[in-house]
Parts: structure tokens; C-alpha cells; sequence
């Protein structure tokens, strides 16, 4: 009788272990994936117009293009400005990264909720007269505690997916996040003359003798003020574009910086005051007339900054 029990009880172990193996592999199965794979299969090389409607500029449209071996940013109907290829480089890497981690509704009544409907931002990616992608890219979640994901729904679709990654910061931006707002960009170690022309009130310059920076060729200069100035100046952008104005109606400059280094180039800095705004001119961004708010007393420093503090003191 126990001999029987025993063979019973392995039996039936056997039996619920095979009835429980079938379950996990059918809710497997049914939970494996009942969605697309993919959203979109892009050849970048094919790729000829990406358009970006941001929600953030109330859907106003981002026009790049490619042009040649580059890609351009429309700014209006009769001008356009080069991208930086890092910054399509990004693009494309997102686009790439189009790849649904789960199904998020299968339903319209969630489109509004999510930000998938008309108050969501909008990408097209077009090769040629073919439209290869239009989505619409909603809110963010943060998934499994840190990670974040983004909603998005296919143009004429229903079903809203999640993807991996804060999308928002890269197709929620206006046409000037595409535009060049250099004002200097060098290496600060290879300068070696700065040449400063404020107003009709001060010229001056600085000057590396041997390692040794000098205020107008003789008097050291402080070396903490002088090295803070240069490693702002050495890689400084604007925050914003005037574009209202003509750049060839633009009359002498009321202040100018030149930047001359080891290798022989120039960068020279124009200043104008016009309407009681400050424009600042590039040679490294000559496309663009650039808004000095915020960066003006950046690039035209005072002399007195760069005197010695015991100068200063004597002056005084």
C-alpha cells in the first residue's frame, strides 16, 4: 500500500509539474509579444527632408534638409543655414531608435491623455516624395524607477507604443536649436594677442610673452581674472538670433575684439548698439547676427578687469 502511495504521489508530482510547465509556456507565449517589432525602418543615406512640428512652438514647422553631402535648417523662404552633422547625427540616432518596448493602449481614448493626439509634437521623414515615417510623440514616463520612456502613436494609427529614451528634448525645439550661435570657439591655450576696442573710450590689449600674458605689452596681467575671461571666451555661444535686422545696413562697430593665436588665424568679434539692443558679429558664425543680452560684457571686457589688484589699489 505505501509502495502504491508513494507511485501515486510521484505521478501526480509529475503531472501537475508537466500541467504547470504548459501553463508558463502558453502565458509566455500569449505575453511574449502581441506587438509590432519595429515602428519604422529607415535608410538614413535615402533619407532627403526631416520635418519637426514641436508642441513647445505650438506645432510651427522645422524644415532640414539635405543638401550635397550636409543638411540645411530652413529659417525663412529665402534663407536656409547649415546644421551641425553631430546634431543630424543625433537626429537619426533617435529616429533609430524608434523601437516599441510595450504597448501602451490599443485605443483612441487614451490619445489626449498621453499627448498623442494634436497636442503632441510631430515628426515626418520624408526620402524624396515618399513619406517613410510621421509619428506623433507624446509625454514622458519614467519606467522601472529611473529608466524613461516616451509615448508615441503612428500617424493614422490607433495603437500608442512606448520607446526607450526622453524624446522630447530632441524633437521638442525650435528652429534656432539647429542654427550655429557661435561667438568664439579656439583652443585658449593657442591665443596669443587679444585686441580690445571699446567705444571711442578704451583700447587696449593683451598680450603672451613666454608664457606670461601682459595688459597693453607691460604690466602683468591678473592671471585669475585673465584665465576665467578665457575659458568663457574660448567657447562661448549666444542664446538667441536678431534676425529683424539687415547685417549690410549695419553701421561701424561700437566695439570689436580680435583674437590672434599660434597658428596664425583671427577671430574677430563686432559689437553694435542699435535701437538699444546689442548685436554681436562673428567671423567664426558670419551667417548670423547674434543677441549680445547676456553675453556682451563676456566678450568686451574692461581693461581694469585684467590689471593686478595691487594696481588697482594704487589707482584708486
Amino acid at each position: 500500500m505505501s509502495k502504491f502511495s508513494n507511485k501515486s504521489l510521484l505521478l501526480l508530482l509529475v503531472a501537475l509539474g508537466a500541467i504547470l510547465g504548459a501553463i508558463k509556456y502558453f502565458d509566455s507565449q500569449k505575453g511574449e509579444r502581441n506587438f509590432r517589432n519595429e515602428l519604422v525602418e529607415i535608410d538614413s543615406a535615402k533619407v532627403s527632408t526631416i520635418l519637426i512640428y514641436p508642441k513647445s512652438k505650438k506645432g510651427e514647422e522645422v524644415k532640414l534638409f539635405k543638401e550635397g553631402s550636409g543638411w540645411k535648417v530652413k529659417i525663412t523662404d529665402s534663407k536656409s543655414q547649415q546644421v551641425d552633422s553631430a546634431r543630424i547625427t543625433g537626429l537619426f540616432k533617435a529616429i533609430a531608435g524608434l523601437k516599441p518596448t510595450r504597448l501602451a493602449a490599443r485605443g483612441s481614448d487614451k490619445w489626449k491623455e498621453f499627448e498623442v493626439d494634436t497636442s503632441g509634437s510631430r515628426l515626418v521623414v520624408k526620402e524624396g516624395d515618399k513619406t517613410t515615417l510621421d509619428i506623433l510623440i507624446g509625454k514622458f514616463n519614467f519606467s522601472g524607477g529611473r529608466e524613461v520612456e516616451t509615448l508615441v502613436r503612428l500617424s493614422g494609427e490607433d495603437e500608442t507604443y512606448a520607446v526607450n529614451g526622453f524624446l522630447d528634448g530632441t524633437f521638442n525645439t525650435g528652429i534656432d536649436s539647429y542654427r550655429n550661435k557661435t561667438i568664439v570657439k579656439g583652443n585658449k591655450d593657442n591665443f596669443t594677442k587679444l585686441t580690445f576696442a571699446l567705444s571711442d573710450t578704451m583700447r587696449y590689449s593683451l598680450e603672451k610673452r613666454d608664457s606670461v600674458w601682459f595688459v597693453d605689452g607691460a604690466t602683468s596681467a591678473n592671471t585669475t581674472e585673465l584665465e576665467n575671461y578665457l575659458s568663457t571666451i574660448s567657447a562661448l555661444n549666444a542664446t538667441s538670433f536678431i534676425d529683424d535686422v539687415d547685417a549690410s545696413g549695419l553701421s561701424t562697430p561700437s566695439h570689436t575684439l580680435q583674437i590672434d593665436d599660434t597658428q596664425g588665424n583671427k577671430i574677430n568679434v563686432e559689437g553694435f548698439i542699435q535701437n538699444n539692443r546689442k548685436i554681436i558679429r562673428s567671423s567664426q558664425n558670419a551667417d548670423n547676427l547674434l543677441n549680445g543680452e547676456g553675453v556682451w560684457e563676456k566678450v568686451f571686457a574692461d581693461k581694469f578687469t585684467f590689471l593686478p589688484a595691487d594696481t588697482l589699489t594704487f589707482t584708486k
